[in-house]
């Protein structure tokens, strides 16, 4: 079971003993009972973009932030799909984000948004993976057409082997085919 709370609030505590929102980068608002700062999480994307449940997916946000987030971005497909290519992209640790008029940006510290980021790729790569196997489940029904495609397998076994040959003498392989002539 992951534990965003905790998570959170080690990366986003100051040595002053101050939490800070992402957001507003302001502390947040008040301490509970226990001695701990209030604040929300949210995730930074929706399930459709973040599908396995991680610490690195949520932000750590004031109250009013929080509400904010929810109204501009989590509302908003397109919002949530042009932040996710700012994370992706991103090489500094604020990402730009609009909420309504207001022009701000998401701040974080460097472990966050790596572990970001790898989260994302891996999802993607997750993604691609679902694709090929229901277009593999398509063929396998025929619900799909296969576009049959002509090609000559001569010169496409030629330029494979020309570039292996580049590395043979380096492993001291012995290439019996003339690269410089394929037979054609």
């Amino acid at each position: 079971a992951i534990d965003p709370t905790t998570w959170l609030r080690n990366q986003y505590t100051n040595e002053a003993d101050q939490m800070v929102c992402q957001i507003c980068k302001e502390e947040m608002p008040f301490r509970k009972r226990d001695g701990a700062h209030y604040f929300e999480k949210k995730e930074v994307l929706s399930r459709k973009y973040l599908p396995k449940e991680h610490e690195a997916q949520y932000l750590a946000l004031c109250p009013l932030c929080a509400a904010k987030y929810d109204e501009f971005v989590k509302t908003d497909d397109g919002v949530m799909a042009e932040l996710r290519e700012e994370i992706v992209s991103a090489e500094d640790y604020e990402i730009p984000i609009a909420l309504g008029d207001e022009q701000t940006s998401i701040r974080f510290v460097e472990t966050h948004l790596h572990d970001l980021k790898v989260i994302m790729d891996e999802a993607g790569k997750m993604n691609g993976m679902v694709q090929k196997l229901l277009t593999l489940h398509q063929l396998e029904f025929g619900n799909d057409q296969i576009g049959m495609e002509r090609f000559d397998l001569a010169t496409l076994l030629h330029t494979k082997i020309q570039a292996i040959s580049i590395l043979a003498p380096q492993k001291e392989a012995a290439m019996p085919y003339d690269v410089a002539d394929p037979g054609l």
